[in-house]
C-alpha cells in the first residue's frame, strides 16, 4: 500500500512539475510576444516621426491643430485618414475651388471618366464635351454650389464609393484612380 500512495505521490509532483515548466514556458512566450509587438510599434513610431518632419511644418501644424484636444488627448473625429494624405486634401480643395468659380473646364480637369452626373434623371458622362453640352448653369446647380462651399474638408472620410463632399445630397464624390491620382466620380443633386 505504501508503494501505490509512494507511486502515486511521485505522479501528482510529476505532473505538477509538468504544468508548473508548461505555465513558465508560456509566460516566456507571451513576454516575448509583447517584446515583439512593442519594438514594432517603436519602429512604426519612428518611421511615422520621419515621414512627418519629411513633409515639413505644415503637415505637422495640421496634425497638432488637429490631431489633440487642450487637455492633451488625441480625438478621432474620422478625418485622420483624409489628413494623413495630404494629395486627399489638395484634390478636395481644387474641387472646392473649381465649384467656387464655377469653372467648367476646371471641374472637366478633376473628372475621371465616366462619371455620373445627377441633373434631372442622371445621367453618365462619357467625356469633356458632354459635359460641357450640359452647361455650367446646370452642372453648378446653386443647391451643390451651397452644399461644396459650407463643406469642411477636414471633415473628409473615405467610404466604400470613395470620398464623399457634402452632407448628403447635395455632394461630390471622388476616389483614387489605377494611377493613384484622384479623379471625381459622381456628382449628387
Amino acid at each position: 500500500m505504501k508503494k501505490k500512495l509512494a507511486a502515486l505521490t511521485l505522479c501528482m509532483c510529476a505532473g505538477l512539475a509538468t504544468t508548473a515548466c508548461g505555465a513558465a514556458g508560456e509566460a516566456a512566450d507571451v513576454q516575448q510576444t509583447q517584446e515583439e509587438t512593442q519594438a514594432e510599434e517603436t519602429t512604426a513610431s519612428d518611421a511615422e516621426q520621419e515621414a512627418i518632419e519629411a513633409e515639413g511644418p505644415e503637415m505637422k501644424q495640421s496634425e497638432s491643430e488637429s490631431g489633440t484636444e487642450a487637455d492633451g488627448a488625441e480625438t478621432s473625429t474620422g478625418a485622420e485618414e483624409a489628413e494623413a494624405d495630404p494629395k486627399v486634401m489638395a484634390f478636395a480643395n481644387q474641387v472646392k475651388e473649381a465649384v467656387a468659380a464655377k469653372d467648367l473646364d476646371a471641374l472637366s480637369a478633376l473628372i475621371a471618366y465616366p462619371v455620373y452626373v445627377g441633373i434631372e434623371e442622371g445621367a453618365v458622362i462619357e467625356d469633356a464635351d458632354a459635359l460641357a453640352e450640359l452647361g455650367a448653369e446646370a452642372v453648378f446647380d446653386e443647391s451643390l454650389v451651397s452644399a461644396i462651399d459650407a463643406f469642411d474638408n477636414a471633415t473628409l472620410v473615405e467610404v466604400g464609393a470613395g470620398y464623399v463632399m457634402g452632407d448628403g445630397k447635395p455632394n461630390i464624390i471622388f476616389d483614387r484612380q489605377e494611377d493613384g491620382s484622384f479623379g471625381i466620380t459622381g456628382i449628387n443633386y
